[in-house]
């Protein structure tokens, strides 16, 4: 005949304090993974000490406002800026806090899905084509609009080279004939630091991803 003994009252706190004490471990075990976590991205994938943990981030300057996306268009000409258009600024915001390659391919190749045009040369045309049209003739919203499409004269950046506007998008999947022709699509992530024992910050080429519209013979 077995005897089957009843927990006592000092069995429960001895568990008690066994829970206890494993609950105290989870924080601090917790806490020392999310470090060695965003040590091993910082250290490897360029991610800024700021984001994702923020270990260490009080010790540089490389935060996200430290960091710069930088987009041209490619031409037989050569190049121009381009003006990151509304609807991609929080994929490059991501991207200056956790940049990859692939991140930044695929921005480049977003970019080179659009159409591109001066605004400054678009606006001093029309407003030429504008004052060339008949006087007294009314300005309908079809004539407007066939004054806009009206092909742009060719983008000398020779001749043009003070010329500083960034290039403005035309609406995903819109077209028009005063698109600047272009070869290819680059986009460029721009870190500023500042070397050890110095008070002068250095601008860091971090990566680089280009997109050709016909991609170059091997």
């Amino acid at each position: 005949m077995s005897i089957t003994t009843k927990p006592t009252t000092t069995d429960f706190q001895a568990a008690d304090r066994s829970l206890q004490n494993r609950r105290v471990l989870i924080a601090p075990l917790c806490l020392c993974l999310v470090a060695a976590l965003h040590g091993y991205r910082v250290m490897t994938l360029g991610q800024t000490p700021w984001k994702g943990g923020g270990f260490g981030m009080f010790s540089t300057i490389d935060g996200e406002n430290a960091r710069s996306v930088r987009c041209w268009l490619v031409t037989e000409q050569g190049e121009r800026a381009l003006e990151l258009p509304a609807e991609l600024t929080k994929r490059a915001d991501e991207l200056r806090a956790a940049p990859s390659q692939d991140s930044l391919q695929y921005l480049a190749t977003r970019l080179s899905k659009r159409q591109w045009i001066d605004p400054v040369l678009a606006h001093e045309q029309l407003a030429a084509l504008l004052q060339a049209e008949p006087p007294g003739q009314p300005l309908t919203a079809i004539r407007l609009h066939e004054l806009r499409q009206q092909k742009l004269a060719v983008i000398d950046l020779a001749t043009k080279s003070a010329r500083t506007t960034p290039l403005t998008s035309l609406p995903r999947g819109a077209e028009s004939s005063s698109a600047v022709p272009f070869r290819a699509v680059r986009v460029e992530l721009w870190k500023y630091s500042m070397p050890a024992g110095t008070n002068n910050l250095e601008n860091k080429l971090l990566l680089s991803a280009t997109k050709f519209l016909e991609e170059p013979a091997q």
